[in-house]
């Protein structure tokens, strides 16, 4: 259907109804992005959680056995090392399960990175212990606890680091939905300006119409454009023209034929 055939009326309801299909779509949009971005946030939350309390006592757990390693090494005591034997099975086994759980979990390079060091620094205490020499091992043990430290530190930063990304895609959400906004209203407001426009201008057409009928000026020609009301009004005000034309014409007539 053309725009010429619309009433001023369906012109201006399907403005209504444009603006309002806009705002379901931003809301909707705005809707549907925060929905996910609240699901992979708590995915992701419940993930650094889990890798941020596996992660910690992990480390807490490998500095106390380092430093049990290194007690009973530097000691020289058999009895002490048979005394702790089942003690320290226990713990080593417990660190194996939880590296086993952040193994699992999807780390980035960094974490694997920083448990690579951390591993390359429990290498090179075991071989420290072996050598007997004190100030190697202190130094080796050092090294290894720095290691598991920095590894236990990241994990709340990549929390605070996604928490951070979040805000971020919200503030793009709020954006983006205001440039819609912003666009809609922008769009609506050149669909007025147009339209009052032109219904001034074909309003004035017919002031000027009705202000040349009223004068006696009866050969106006009048092109009504659209099929709206105002297009009605111009075409009924042509027709009154050639009515009163033809009515003219035949007052004339019958006056010459009498004289």
């Amino acid at each position: 259907m053309s725009l010429k055939n619309l009433s001023t009326a369906q012109k201006l309801w399907a403005g209504v109804a444009f603006l309002i299909f806009c705002n379901v779509f931003i809301v909707g949009f705005s809707g549907v992005r925060t929905a996910g971005l609240k699901a992979r946030s708590e995915a992701h939350f419940e993930e650094l959680d889990a890798k941020l309390s596996a992660g910690q006592k992990w480390a807490n757990l490998s500095e106390v056995a380092a430093n049990r390693a290194v007690s009973t090494g530097l000691a020289g005591d058999g009895a002490l090392s048979t005394a702790l034997a089942t003690e320290q099975a226990a713990l080593d086994k417990e660190i194996a399960g939880l590296r086993q759980q952040l193994d699992a979990l999807a780390l980035n390079s960094d974490d694997r990175e920083a448990l690579s060091r951390a591993d390359q620094a429990k290498q090179a205490l075991d071989q420290a212990i072996k050598s007997g020499d004190g100030s190697k091992v202190m130094a080796a043990l050092q090294a290894h606890a720095q290691t598991l430290r920095t590894f236990a530190a990241m994990q709340p930063q990549e929390a605070i680091d996604y928490r951070h990304q979040i805000a971020d895609e919200r503030s793009r959400t709020v954006t983006l939905a205001a440039i819609m906004g912003l666009t809609v209203i922008s769009i609506m407001v050149a669909g007025a300006f147009v339209l009052i426009r032109s219904i001034r201008a074909r309003l004035n057409l017919a002031m000027q119409t009705a202000s040349c009928l009223a004068a006696g000026d009866l050969t106006v020609k009048i092109d009504p454009g659209h099929y709206d009301e105002i297009g009605q009004l111009l075409g009924s005000l042509q027709d009154l023209a050639d009515s009163l034309n033809r009515l003219v014409g035949d007052v004339r007539h019958t006056t010459d034929s009498i004289y």
